[in-house]
């Protein structure tokens, strides 16, 4: 929205003003010689009034964080009351119980900034730029995932994804029908795009080639319980960012051969590396426990075979290892 105080033949300068939410830019131009201005006196007066009459409801450059139901046929979002600063984090709000949409699953809520989409869960924290945040549900198009279910132990194994029913992120849930979702089974995501993934915080195995090709997503992170990484269960994702939770014992073969990992810091329960784990890996850090079996000169990375040597020269000692100068220290 503009507003014109003195419409005339040059414009001087132009103030923002918000106003309820709105931005109002109020431009004053002047007429004749340099020096003598027109309308900047009433521009003053107009912004005075403008204040004076229409106080803005949410103080200049404080920020709200909106949420929107996105299609829904009952309830409500919630509303967030805080108000944010610029660097302030807003902590992501619970679905209430009531907000549903005819038999769609609720996934979380989208973010969409300029450059990408992030999917929120309930508890997530984001950090507060310089702009109203607008969070909308996420809602399935349709079973997201095929599984099975062990009925003697009650555990949910992943075999398959359906990505039209969810075209952002994959979000594997902590539970399927109140079951723990614990393994994601050979081939489950083998070659599906996936712009970001967010594993079960139930996880205790991936199978072989469970994400084999699945390029798309650069950081990811697994989850603290998860056990065993089977043969090529990442190869050539595009992975970046690499954390490992801590109850890992053994990495497969290949399992993460042809990423863009530079660093690696292994849990000190992590006891076996098999053969070209990490291979095609330009990894020049490493944090390693005691004891550790490397399978093969490539298992960590295009440095390895010197790393293999360098760490067994140390007695297998656990340490931080870095490569620079073209060798182990």
């Amino acid at each position: 929205m503009t507003l014109i105080i003195n419409k005339s033949r040059r414009k001087v300068d132009g103030v923002w003003l918000f106003w309820h939410g709105i931005y109002l830019r109020v431009h004053t131009f002047f007429n004749g010689p340099k020096g003598k201005i027109g309308g900047m006196a009433l521009a003053g007066a107009a912004l005075l009034f403008l204040a004076a009459c229409y106080p803005p409801s949410i103080p200049n450059g404080v920020y709200r964080v909106y949420y929107e139901g996105n299609g829904h046929t009952e309830g409500n979002p919630p509303v967030d009351p805080l108000a944010y600063n610029t660097g302030d984090t807003a902590i992501i709000m619970e679905k209430p119980a009531d907000l549903k949409r005819a038999d769609k699953q609720f996934l979380g809520w989208s973010w969409q900034d300029y450059t990408s989409t992030t999917i929120c869960l309930p508890g997530d924290q984001i950090t507060i730029e310089h702009e109203n945040v607008m969070l909308r549900a996420l809602w399935e198009h349709g079973p997201v995932f095929e599984y099975i279910t062990d009925t003697a132990s009650g555990q949910v194994t992943i075999t398959g994804y359906n990505k039209e029913a969810s075209p952002v992120n994959v979000i594997i849930p902590n539970t399927i029908e109140g079951k723990p979702v614990t393994c994601i089974a050979s081939n489950a995501f083998y070659r599906q795009e996936t712009p970001g993934l967010v594993l079960s915080e139930e996880l205790l195995f991936i199978e072989d080639n469970a994400f084999g090709y699945a390029s798309g997503f650069f950081v990811l992170d697994i989850p603290g319980k998860v056990r065993e990484i089977g043969i090529n269960a990442f190869q050539q994702c595009g992975i970046a960012d690499l954390k490992l939770g801590a109850a890992l014992e053994t990495i497969g073969a290949f399992a993460f051969i042809d990423n863009f990992l530079d660093r690696l810091s292994l849990p000190q329960n992590c006891l076996v590396i098999g053969e070209g784990a990490f291979d095609m890996n330009y990894i020049t850090y490493i944090e390693i426990g005691d004891n550790v079996d490397i399978q093969g000169d490539s298992s960590l990375g295009v440095y390895g075979a010197a790393f293999r040597a360098y760490y067994a020269e140390q007695g297998k000692a656990a340490g931080v290892y870095s490569y620079t100068g073209n060798m182990w220290r």
